[in-house]
């Protein structure tokens, strides 16, 4: 009787051990991963912690035990999270769009990746855009006024492919779009080498539409680049007039 009663109390132990690991790997839903490593662990356990998880209820199923709820409840959860923690093939980027798609565009410009006073805050700033776009939870995000280089800060999310193009002057314009559904192309830029190097414009091309992300040129105090602007207005219609007689629709979103 007491082998049987160590034996149950040893499974209880188990089963909740287990389910508070599963429960814990929840977290990389509402932390940054990349600001916190033991996050990054626990996301990494999901898959084999539901597995065990799931043969504990089988095996309390089996035995009749009242303990089943254990593992049960931290299961359930699971359901409705498996599609963000688990990719099937690819990156987890969906290739085909849904009927519907929630797409919403920001300027970032006070994501700087410096204070005023010249302090290094990229750690505020990922957590800042991760924030953003976990409570968004769009299917597409535009953002503008990014103000970074390549390989200056790592913002990748996961279920998110993205997409940066990069003013040539460091600190300055800049634009990025976030997307779960893969592209069948992506092109920076409109095709004009004098409005191609402030990183203003990304396109993506959708199965049914074009997705451009636009940060427009400011006409500056006094109106000192005004004619730049308006040169750039006539360049960025061409542009769009040429998606356009493609056939498919175009969708233009950004700081306009």
């Amino acid at each position: 009787m007491a082998r049987n009663w160590f034996f149950g109390l040893s499974s209880r132990v188990l089963m909740l051990a287990v389910a508070g690991l599963l429960v814990l790997s929840y977290l990389t839903i509402v932390v940054n991963p990349a600001q916190a490593w033991l996050v990054t662990i626990l996301g990494l356990m999901f898959v084999p912690l539901s597995f065990v998880n799931f043969l504990l209820i089988l095996w309390a199923a089996k035995r009749r035990s009242k303990a089943i709820v254990i593992p049960l409840l931290a299961f359930l959860p699971s359901l409705f999270f498996l599609g963000r923690y688990v990719q099937f093939g690819g990156d987890g980027v969906s290739e085909k769009a849904p009927e519907t798609l929630k797409i919403i565009s920001y300027n970032v410009g006070r994501f700087a990746l410096h204070d005023a006073d010249g302090v290094d805050s990229s750690k505020e700033c990922a957590d800042s855009i991760f924030e953003f776009i976990r409570r968004q939870d769009a299917d597409i995000v535009c953002l503008q006024e990014t103000k970074m280089q390549a390989g200056q800060l790592d913002l990748e999310f996961l279920g998110y492919k993205s997409f940066w193009n990069y003013a040539d002057k460091k600190g300055y314009s800049g634009t990025a779009i976030y997307t779960k559904h893969e592209p069948m192309s992506v092109s920076y830029g409109i095709g004009i080498d004098e409005h191609d190097h402030e990183g203003r414009v990304i396109t993506l091309e959708m199965p049914d539409f074009y997705l451009i992300c636009v940060y427009t040129p400011n006409s500056q105090d006094e109106l000192r680049r005004l004619d730049y602007r308006m040169q750039w207005e006539d360049a960025f219609r061409e542009y769009l007039l040429g998606l356009k007689a493609s056939g498919k629709g175009v969708i233009v979103c950004g700081d306009l």
